[in-house]
């Protein structure tokens, strides 16, 4: 039995004044931060007994959601497009993702433990969720929103409605016009605009739709990949350095014969890219390829905006090999 279903078993078997006398216990030992933590919790708790309750992606959409409307909102905060997501619904799969965080990519603001927590958190609020409440998933065109909205009706108990809202259409519905590739997520979207999406026929989706969703959930949870994106219309795994020719190309056009700063060439990658991973992942392919000496450097590795790259120039004992 897992860690946290063996916690669960022993809570369960609590009476209710006993698991009363615990809380109280535990709130005297807190300190002044963890006490913060603890009353936005029970506040969490407090507020969760509403009708419709809201999926989004992304730590922006969540603020922006939660401006746009006045009901409940569960965020799932991480770029689920990049990195492992096997068993993702599980302790052991979360302990595992955010390992993998912390061995390749650079948690620059310390946000890695508390997204952590927060996906956790979201996780164990799906499953409170019951069969009078109806559920919103917000999902926009790219591979992050959309495996997330996978993975979570995966996890998502019996509930009354399935709504999805498609933020990448809803725009074209109200503004009546297409700019291509925009929004590329939910985020991108402002709280005017999602309040009135939220006022769009709703798309319910039905029992079958449901369970076919749910059996793809069921799939990517098994991924080992560490990469997911669309490819001719289609959710697909890849290998993690799939991007790294697009990367280098990216060099080779903005070096110009000198180095180009790391934080340039990730902000000119993501802009032509047509899906999305987050600038994170971006980096640590960037570090990748200095590590496998495909690109040189100068600076300062630990953060992005330190250091600058260009193309990796043959060594003259490379050179005498090619010409052998």
């Amino acid at each position: 039995m897992e860690k946290s279903d063996l916690m669960k078993q022993k809570i369960d078997e609590l009476s209710e004044n006993q698991a009363k006398n615990l809380l109280l216990d535990l709130y005297m030992e807190l300190d002044e931060n963890d006490e913060i933590w603890f009353n936005e919790h029970l506040k969490h708790q407090l507020e969760w007994d509403t009708s419709t309750v809201h999926i989004v992606f992304g730590r922006t959409a969540c603020l922006s959601l939660k401006q746009a409307l006045d009901e409940r909102v569960i965020a799932f905060p991480d770029v689920l497009s990049m990195g492992p997501i096997k068993a993702l619904d599980t302790w052991k799969g979360m302990e595992a993702r955010y390992a993998w965080f912390k061995e390749n990519l650079h948690d620059t603001y310390n946000e890695f433990k508390k997204m952590k927590r927060k996906m956790m958190q979201s996780f164990r609020d799906l499953k409170r969720l019951t069969a009078e409440q109806d559920v919103v998933i917000w999902t926009c065109a790219n591979s992050a929103e959309r495996l997330g909205a996978r993975i979570i009706m995966a996890a998502l108990p019996q509930v009354h409605t399935i709504q999805l809202v498609d933020t990448y259409q809803g725009y074209r519905d109200i503004e009546q016009h297409d700019t291509p590739g925009f929004p590329r997520t939910t985020g991108e979207v402002a709280p005017e605009l999602l309040s009135k999406m939220a006022q769009l026929p709703p798309t319910h989706l039905t029992a079958q739709q449901v369970t076919e969703l749910k059996e793809e959930g069921k799939l990517w949870l098994m991924s080992e990949a560490k990469l997911h994106l669309f490819e001719a219309g289609e959710l697909k795994a890849f290998d993690e350095t799939i991007l790294d020719d697009f990367i280098l190309e990216h060099v080779a056009d903005l070096q110009q014969g000198s180095y180009v700063k790391a934080a340039e060439l990730l902000g000119d990658v993501y802009s032509t890219m047509r899906d999305y991973t987050g600038d994170t992942f971006l980096e640590y392919r960037v570090r990748s390829l200095i590590d496998q000496q495909k690109l040189s450097y100068k600076g300062d590795l630990s953060d992005m905006m330190l250091y600058e790259i260009k193309l990796a120039e043959p060594s003259d004992e490379n050179v005498d090999e090619l010409l052998q």
